[in-house]
């Protein structure tokens, strides 16, 4: 099997030429970083790949379907397949930039994800430009022509896609459309807290499954009839209760094992849960019947 693959270094700029992929799902065309003169353009002109361009200095223009976009520092801009573009820098601040460009059967499916699209070619970033700068640098690091290296490469390229994606859901407000059915992302933020119980937050849980807080609290409450944060302290006292009663450690060391730094805090928790101190409960365990003794004596002194 032959490899085409080329590297091109010149004063202003570093990029690497790919022709062979690995599968026609998603695959890399070439990538670079360029430090653009004031009299640097391209086009117009028309290509056969998706090209995205990470702007981390300078500024430019975009022209594209009879529009003038100004791009600057921290955009995004896409190129997208068949449609005629011509982009050029500014004259005075000519911009520096991080490009990547890919096809494949499912580019148009992920791409829609980003935001971006031949109608809205442009986009502000949430997520550092040099983030993607950094990225695509490792690519280019990446010279190897075997299959291991093409593996890393196009995993570059997922992870570009990645934050591209996340940068632009951190814009919008709202719910996103779901990937997966509603009941996929309770039982992922359930089995999340029963990884994780003492050391998170209910905020930790939104931010790992991706949808709003509103919506997540909404259909976690419709499959387990509990709030997120009801089930996060369930984990944690159903885990007290059994260092309670299998271990000789101490209250302090037990809030602190289930992830509450104030013992005091996690006894109120554990009292209003079972209607006990974490204290009785342990007395309980060893002398059951002391303690209804006691409760019979109180009754019939009243």
């Amino acid at each position: 099997m032959e490899l085409n693959s080329s590297i091109n270094e010149h004063a202003h700029y570093q990029s690497l030429n790919q022709s062979w992929y690995l599968t026609e799902d998603l695959f890399l065309c070439h990538c670079g970083v360029e430090y653009c003169p004031p009299n640097h353009s391209s086009g117009p002109k028309t290509r056969n790949e998706y090209v995205i361009h990470f702007i981390f200095q300078g500024n430019g223009f975009l022209k594209i379907n009879h529009k003038t976009y100004e791009l600057a520092p921290e955009q995004a801009f896409l190129i997208p397949p068949g449609v005629e573009t011509y982009y050029y820098a500014n004259q005075e601040t000519p911009y520096a930039y991080a490009w990547i460009a890919f096809n494949g059967r499912l580019a148009p499916d992920y791409l829609s994800q980003t935001g971006l699209s031949a109608e809205c070619p442009v986009c502000d970033l949430t997520i550092e430009a040099s983030g993607f700068r950094h990225l695509i640098e490792q690519i280019l690091e990446t010279k190897t022509l075997d299959i291991s290296s093409d593996f890393l490469r196009t995993g570059y390229l997922y992870h570009i896609l990645s934050k591209l994606i996340a940068s632009g859901q951190k814009k919008k407000s709202g719910q996103k459309p779901l990937l997966y059915p509603a009941d996929t992302y309770a039982e992922y933020a359930k089995q999340y807290i029963d990884l994780n119980y003492n050391n998170i937050t209910v905020t930790d849980v939104v931010n790992y499954v991706g949808l709003s807080r509103s919506y997540l609290y909404k259909i976690f409450k419709q499959k387990y009839h509990l709030s997120l944060q009801g089930y996060l302290i369930k984990c944690r006292i159903d885990k007290a209760c059994i260092l309670l009663e299998t271990t000789g450690q101490s209250i302090t060391a037990i809030s602190q094992a289930i992830g509450y730094e104030d013992s005091l805090t996690f006894s109120k928790e554990f009292k209003k849960y079972l209607g006990q101190s974490p204290k009785h409960y342990r007395m309980n365990l060893t002398n059951p019947q002391e303690e209804n003794d006691d409760v019979s004596e109180t009754n019939n002194l009243q």
